[in-house]
């Protein structure tokens, strides 16, 4: 018995499948974890809609302050040692926590993990069904 392989086809094949998977779990990831994104006007959890809709493998937060909100660290100017960094300064964690509670009392940083503690076994499954459907 001779097993003949179309390795142009099958690779195709499974792209296709990868962008689909992606796609669904960008969005249930994006979904899962918006309960701890930290939010006052909700911009940040709003600023992944341009992520969701991208082919890459990246949930992208797109906000200048983001980052410290994500490693949930005071931030300040390397130079000015200041919160309110000027303008193209780079910015350095401290060791100050920063507090989520107020006004959203799920909030928390690395939002991520905490979600992916959470629900990482239903990424899973879907990402599974997308692979083993057709």
């Amino acid at each position: 018995m001779k097993l003949v392989m179309d390795e142009t086809k099958l690779k195709a094949k499974y792209a296709k499948k990868q962008k689909i998977a992606r796609k669904l779990l960008k969005s249930e990831i994006a979904k899962d974890c918006e309960k701890f994104v930290p939010m006052q006007s909700g911009y940040l959890k709003n600023a992944i809609s341009q992520s969701l809709q991208s082919d890459d493998e990246y949930l992208i937060y797109n906000t200048p302050y983001a980052r410290f909100l994500y490693y949930g660290k005071v931030m300040v100017g390397k130079v000015t040692h200041k919160a309110w960094a000027k303008r193209g300064e780079t910015k350095i964690k401290t060791d100050k926590n920063l507090t989520f509670g107020k006004v959203h009392p799920l909030a928390c940083a690395h939002w991520f993990e905490r979600g992916k503690s959470l629900y990482k076994d239903n990424w899973l499954k879907i990402a599974r069904k997308v692979y083993k459907d057709g």
